[in-house]
Formats: C-alpha cells, structure tokens, sequence
C-alpha cells in the first residue's frame, strides 16, 4: 500500500519524508464553509464516524479493516487516534494560548454490545506499540543478564542498573503506573480491555485516590507517589493516554463515585455507535502490506524528538496553530460557548471540555497528516487539521451525550405513558413530519410534539427539520 500526497500523487515508504507542503488557497472560503457547516439549520449529521475526517492513507485503512475483516469503523478510527496519541506523548504540545499548551493525551471509551468486535480493532492498532514493548523488553533483558552479572564478579564494576522505558500498560496501581511512567518520561497508554472493572477499582488499594490521580493527570499537573516499599516518584509532566472498551449496560455504574458530577467523565471522549451489531464471519484479511503501512506511519511518530529541559524533564516541542486554524477554533470556541449557555448543566458540562479535547485532537491530526506525508515538518496546525477535529468533535460529542443519558436512566419513567411509547416508536433519526403522525398514533397533538422536540434530555437537533434520539 500507498501513501498519497494531498496532489494526489503516490508516496512510497521509502521517500515521506520528501513531501513538500502545499501552500493552502483561499483560506476565507475555507472558513465560510466552516460557518456554513456549523448553522444549525444547515448542520449536516451521520451518526457514522467522520472517518473524512483523517488523513487518507488512514482512512483507506479504515475502510479495509471494515471491507475485509468487519472491524467498524467506529472502534478502528479511534483506536488508530489513540495510538498516534501514545506514540507522539510528551514530544509535542498544541499552543491554545500564550499560557494554555496542550499534549495530545486523550481519554478514550469505546461502547459496545458482547460481539460487536470492540477488542480486536483496538488491538490492532495499538499493535505496533505492542511490538515496539516486545523489542524494548528483549533488550531490557540482555541488559539485565549483564547486571546481574556484574553483581556476581567480584572484581568488576557494578553496571547501571538497566529499566524497561514500557509504553503500555494493562492495568496497574497508580503506584505502579506513576513508576513505569518515570521510566519513560515521553508518556505511557494505559490500555485496558474492559474498562468497568477499572472504574470500578478505584479507591480499593488507596481509601478513593485514583479518581483524583487521573484528574489531575489528564490536566497536565505534576503527579506524586508516595510508596511504602520504595522512594516516592515525582513526575512534573505526565502523560498517561486511556483506552478501553465497555458494555452499554454497565455505562450506569459509571455515574457513581459523584463521576457523573465532578467532571471526571467529561474529559473522556466516548465512542458509542446505535445499533452495531455483531458481524457476519469473513474468510478474507487485510493485506500484509496494510499492517506494514501503519506500523511505519506509528514508527514515524515515536522517532520524533523529545527535548529535554536543564532539569532533565521532558519539554515537549510548541505547535502554534496556524492564523487561520487559530480563526476556525475561535469561530468554533465562540459558537460552543453560546450553546454551553442554552444548555442544561450535564450538557454544558460535556460541551465544556471540548475546549481541550479539540486542540488536542487537532494536534494529533496534524501529527498523522505529516506521517502520511501530507507536509514536510510539523511546524504549524493547518486549517485543514483543524477542520478535521472539529469534525471529529461532533462525533464524540453525540456519543458523550448518548452515554449521559443512558447513565441517567431513568429519563424515560418521568415521561407519562403516551408520551413514552411515542419515544419509543420513534426511529434513531426522523423527520419532523414522522414524529407528527406517530404523535398522532400515540393521541399527541402536533403543538405537543413540537414543544417534545426542543427538550434537550431527549432529542438531538441535527438541521432543519430533522431530529435524533438521544436515547436508544
């Protein structure tokens, strides 16, 4: 397989690096299309991932892994966004403002059903990480051999004590993970296959830490352990990317431990498509070469640099976002900001952090582009990749409030019995016009639906006549 310049032109693996920028046209039409696309009268909407939305090589990957093995699009794309996330860490960070700069850490949640395929596109694309760990270890080991050795001999020098610098980790104490963090200051991915039994950890080890732990990582602020059995750990820049999958009926036990009231789950980025369903079973696999492909492209971004400062700590490079993304986050920024305040507070509180998830994003987004060959250097955030995350925002944003009212539950008991089975006969995504006539099946008036519809807890308003369920 093949990269593509944005000409169109083939790129082999050999000669990425080779890529020239392309100087971007018309930047004021690039915007007015962003305002345009944001009306919401206007507003398109697919409950589909925006997989437009990345660069093309990933997407044709995308649609491979759907075409041949049926790995939905919806687990894929972001488990390949999680992993580009781990392999840059510590090396990059997005400049919002003079004093606000970013790492590209995300928090990812992947909901599904038993037998909608979650692991298995996960795992594949965090596998060249997983691979990158197997090498490191066999390393580690030999140089273990040779320390311990050097113990041993009575007459030599005693050797450096070696370290395993791990990327993933399954699942540990936050004593463990703050350790295997100091070992690899560029950051680590916290990947857990289902991820309730991690929520439902926390505190058994520590009297309620954990929650507070994350938090603050997920923030950027320096972390401490203190250990019984060994020195305390100091880490002044953290970087711990999450991802992991979870059953749709276990999503309520989420909202306990006051998560659904402290902000915790606003800075995860849920992935919750409607009605997956299990695929069929396929004879056919992904080409070798698309593996090859991608494991380059991750490879690419783990060889960034990471500088270091005087005291020895990473200090991530600064990505300023080019004038003109500067002006489709602040068209974007400002847009939120008026529905956060016509919002209900658990929907601001969704919309709030996407302040941060956004840049964060859009610096990943550039990262991949420049892998794939799209630029030369990761200088500046392009419109385009900015564009590509505000896309990608609708999305989590549909999902999030899925995931929000399936926690509360119980929503759908305060509707009195009418109104209820009209709720429930309602499709995923309708017009106006079909919510009158089941109305009128269910013995609601016309004037009664309309108002239904505006209720925020309920529906989702997609454009101009058309609705979806928040609910399903």
């Amino acid at each position: 397989m093949k990269l593509h310049s944005q000409s169109g032109e083939s790129v082999s693996l050999s000669n990425l690096g080779e890529i020239q920028d392309q100087d971007n046209t018309d930047i004021r039409a690039e915007i007015a299309r962003f305002k345009a696309l944001n009306k919401e009268k206007d507003e398109e909407y697919n409950e589909e991932f925006p997989i437009n939305a990345l660069p093309e090589p990933i997407q044709n990957i995308v649609r491979e892994g759907e075409e041949k093995v049926h790995f939905p699009p919806e687990f894929t794309a972001p488990g390949m966004l999680y992993t580009a996330s781990e392999a840059i860490g510590n090396s990059l960070s997005i400049q919002v403002k003079q004093s606000w700069t970013l790492t590209p850490m995300l928090y990812m949640a992947v909901v599904g059903r038993p037998g909608t395929n979650k692991s298995h596109p996960l795992e594949w694309a965090l596998k060249p990480i997983r691979n990158k760990d197997a090498q490191s270890y066999a390393t580690y080991q030999d140089s273990k051999k040779e320390y311990d050795k050097s113990l041993k001999d009575k007459g030599s020098d005693v050797l450096e004590k070696p370290k395993w610098a791990k990327h993933i980790v399954s699942d540990a104490t936050i004593e463990a993970l703050a350790a295997v963090h100091q070992n690899n200051p560029r950051g680590i991915g916290l990947f857990v296959d289902e991820l309730a039994g991690w929520f439902m950890n926390f505190g058994r080890y520590n009297r309620g830490t954990d929650q507070e732990f994350f938090l603050s990582a997920w923030n950027g602020n320096p972390i401490t352990t203190d250990r019984k059995s060994s020195d305390p750990v100091y880490i002044p820049k953290p970087f711990i990317s999450i991802c992991g999958g979870i059953q749709p009926s276990v999503l309520p036990k989420l909202g306990q431990g006051g998560r659904s009231e402290n902000g915790f789950l606003d800075r995860i980025l849920f992935v919750y498509p409607p009605d997956l369903k299990k695929p069929k079973f396929s004879q056919a696999e992904m080409d070798p070469g698309t593996a090859e492909l991608w494991n380059t492209i991750i490879e690419r971004l783990l060889k960034i640099n990471m500088d270091l400062d005087v005291t020895g700590n990473p200090n991530p490079k600064v990505i300023q976002m080019s004038p003109e993304a500067k002006k489709l986050y602040k068209i974007w920024y400002n847009q939120n900001a008026e529905r956060i305040h016509n919002s209900t507070d658990q929907i601001a509180g969704i919309l709030t952090k996407f302040d941060t998830h956004i840049p964060r994003l859009a610096l990943i987004i550039e990262a991949l582009g420049w892998a794939c060959g799209e630029c030369r250097d990761i200088d500046l955030i392009r419109p385009e990749s900015m564009e590509r995350a505000i896309r990608l925002a609708k999305y989590f944003e549909q999902s999030a409030i899925r995931v929000h009212a399936k926690i509360s539950g119980n929503v759908l008991d305060r509707l009195p019995t009418n109104k209820r089975a009209f709720y429930e006969m309602l499709p995923a995504v309708f017009e106006t016009a079909a919510a009158i006539k089941i109305g009128e099946e269910c013995e609601i008036s016309e004037p009664t639906v309309n108002r239904f519809l505006t209720e925020k807890s309920y529906f989702n308003h997609m454009k101009q006549g058309w609705y979806s369920k928040i609910i399903t």
